[in-house]
């Protein structure tokens, strides 16, 4: 390697670490309703509130744009997203379909180990009224259902779970307001214990039963966006 192939990687790293400070604290802005849906955001003004230039700001508003939590107006910025009542419901009804069937597949093909780590992460809970508690339950829960997925060794099958759960976070997010900590703990034990027993049928039950209630907390009597 030469001094300039290393100073190009050197380059390259700092500004992928500048845009993952960009996107790591926009995306805790926005689910956390710090930002309210509509906010319009601009490469400059991140830039600006970050200290960095403009291009980790648009990176990091490419990636959150790819996620669903903003949108893209030509020659504006970006808005921040919202979900509506009936885009929740449609992600979670093809969630309902795909985890389900992810489930009854990984059910046969999981190895042990793979269900000890689903173990450990169904056992990360959030404590009502600690917003940083319900962050770290977030990145859990994903790894959780898509390692559930991947279990199925079907690479498309995990890859479409992992979209549909990154297109519904702000709505997960919102949810965790209103569901009961206890209750997502014993949901996740159902799903682990189907999975540890081989049970596809159970496996398929206890994955849509957990999808099923957050459907019915979702869309009872709303009407406004999420």
């Amino acid at each position: 390697m030469t001094e300039g192939d290393g100073l190009l990687q050197a380059t390259g790293a700092a500004r992928r670490s500048l845009t993952e400070r960009v996107y790591v604290a926009l995306k805790g802005q926005i689910l956390r309703r710090e930002l309210d849906p509509g906010t319009l955001l601009t490469e400059s003004q991140l830039a600006q509130v970050h200290g960095v230039s403009k291009t980790p700001a648009r990176e990091a508003l490419r990636r959150l744009q790819q996620e669903g939590l903003v949108e893209l107006v030509p020659y504006s910025g970006y808005l921040v997203g919202r979900t509506s009542v009936e885009q929740a419901r449609d992600l979670v009804e093809v969630r309902r379909i795909l985890e389900g069937e992810a489930a009854c597949l990984a059910a046969a093909r999981l190895r042990d180990e793979d269900i000890a780590q689903l173990r450990a992460l169904g056992q990360v809970i959030y404590r009502r009224g600690e917003p940083d508690s319900y962050a770290t339950f977030c990145v859990a829960n994903r790894a959780f259902h898509v390692a559930i997925a991947k279990g199925s060794r079907n690479a498309l099958l995990a890859q479409m779970v992992g979209d549909v759960l990154d297109h519904l976070q702000m709505a997960l997010y919102q949810d965790l307001y209103a569901s009961d900590p206890a209750q997502v703990a014993a949901d996740h034990a159902a799903v682990v214990e189907a999975l540890a027993a081989r049970d596809s049928a159970a496996a398929r039950r206890a994955v849509q039963a957990e999808v099923d209630q957050l459907r019915h907390r979702l869309v009872r009597g709303v009407e406004t966006p999420i």
